[in-house]
């Protein structure tokens, strides 16, 4: 098993640039590399590397990556800010999956455990919108500790333009997860 406390976090947030977009537009290479880029962005939003770099350094996005040494592992960002809630994406390179909960965990409790400079939490709750065929996707978020609420149906557009096929509505699954049930789940 892998120690999460070897892990460290690089970011590209308003005050906070540790990321530069150089290192951005290695991570879309490598995203499409790995396959993993037309899953991720589905709706069909960002289809290159400028399209990535700048979703990425938009000061309404939070983006981290968590390394190991120097080795990428997995790429998170948040958006959809509404107080101190946002909504969580998180993408796990090859190089990760073999400790892709242990990662997702580390991401989760980093997010949710952050406080600012007074000692206060920056964010009480994460939340998704997962297409509904997405199973593994959801079996993953439960493992770190998401509750599924509910489907909006027909929420979530499949149209990442891959192999000529129609755009596609498709249930999306509301899950959030809160410091709480984090603390629940530990304790538990």
């Amino acid at each position: 098993m892998h120690d999460a406390g070897s892990f460290t976090v690089r970011a590209h947030i308003p005050g906070t640039v540790t990321l530069t977009e150089d290192m951005l537009a290695a991570f879309w290479f490598r995203l499409v590399e790995e396959g993993i880029a037309d899953s991720l962005f589905y709706d069909g939003g960002v289809r290159g590397v400028g399209d990535f770099t700048a979703f990425m350094t938009d000061s309404s996005v939070y983006c981290y990556a968590v390394y190991d040494g120097e080795a990428p592992l997995a790429l998170t960002w948040l958006n959809n800010f509404a107080g101190r809630t946002a909504m969580m994406h998180f993408a796990v390179f090859k190089a990760g999956l073999g400790m892709k909960s242990v990662l997702g965990r580390y991401v989760v409790q980093f997010l949710l455990h952050g406080k600012d400079a007074e000692g206060r939490y920056c964010l009480d709750s994460l939340y998704g919108l997962t297409p509904e065929p997405y199973v593994h996707v959801l079996r993953f978020i439960r493992r770190l500790g998401f509750r599924q609420l509910g489907v909006l149906p027909g929420a979530v557009c499949l149209s990442n333009g891959q192999n000529g096929e129609a755009p596609r509505h498709v249930g999306g699954v509301i899950s959030v997860c809160t410091r709480e049930s984090l603390n629940l789940q530990v304790a538990g």
